[in-house]
């Protein structure tokens, strides 16, 4: 497999090999169903633990587009350790690799934040040596030592707050993660990360684009939700996976999809 600049849509790459999921899977409770561009959860944690579950593609990717949809209608939303009322967290996990049995990898998680409510609070963080996806908060703290499980709180939990479009009880949001490439050889790799109305126009590729349906979206009038960097020397042709992840309060339903509008990977394949 050779690198190149050609960037492939995913129409492309789902008809050449489909987005199937992968070993980085970690879904104990089967909360997370779907494969190629959607998967949704419907799931009842009726337990007194927060229940995890994350489906990734095997692919690696410079970034991508996702729409995620919460139900507001059939998902609960109980009393949280804050004072608040929510049923859990739909997000999207990047730049997702393994080196020795150890993880590093992006979030961005998101809630919905009633029933018939448009607003969408979320986070975003980094993580660094997580060993097991299904401890709280993946085993990771602020201020680990070396080696240990690390969060980097790019955006504090639940600190951002968007509002998302409600239509017939669902509340949407679209999720525009993009990679660039390093200035000089020793700066680190950059992801953004942008909440836009799911009107936005995308082009084929499901890269968000101007009135015209050509141009760039002015992405630079639009606050990003974050920029977060991964390890230093990793070039643009240096691409990590995608997944989708979700947690669900104690006692509470989560209900909502996530479709892939398209990712971006810049491989062409050889003989």
């Amino acid at each position: 497999m050779k690198f190149s600049k050609i960037i492939l849509g995913s129409a492309i790459l789902a008809m050449a090999m489909g987005f199937v999921s992968c070993s980085d899977d970690d879904d104990p409770y089967n909360m997370i169903s779907g494969s190629n561009n959607h998967y949704s959860i419907n799931h009842t944690n009726d337990t007194d633990q927060v229940q995890r579950g994350i489906s990734s593609t095997v692919f690696k990717h410079a970034g991508g587009t996702l729409k995620v949809s919460f139900d507001t209608v059939n998902s609960t939303y109980g009393a949280d350790a804050t004072g608040g009322k929510r049923a859990g967290v739909m997000g999207i996990i990047f730049d997702l690799e393994e080196e020795n049995g150890k993880k590093n990898f992006c979030v961005i998680g998101m809630r919905s934040t009633g029933k018939d409510s448009a607003n969408i609070d979320y986070y975003v963080s980094r993580y660094e040596n997580v060993t097991d996806l299904q401890a709280s908060n993946f085993g990771a703290t602020t201020n680990a030592t070396v080696g240990e499980p690390k969060e980097t709180e790019v955006i504090p939990a639940f600190n951002g707050n968007f509002a998302g479009t409600l239509s017939n009880g669902i509340a949407s949001v679209l999720v525009y993660i993009t990679q660039e490439a390093p200035k000089n050889e020793n700066d680190k790799t950059t992801y953004k990360v942008y909440l836009l109305n799911p009107a936005t126009k995308l082009n084929s590729d499901g890269i968000p684009v101007g009135e015209d349906g050509k141009t760039p979206l002015d992405l630079t009038s639009v606050t990003p939700a974050a920029s977060v960097s991964s390890k230093s020397n990793t070039q643009i042709t240096d691409q990590k996976k995608l997944s989708v992840y979700a947690n669900v309060y104690q006692g509470q339903t989560l209900v909502g999809n996530w479709d892939y509008q398209g990712t971006y990977k810049q491989v062409s394949l050889e003989e």
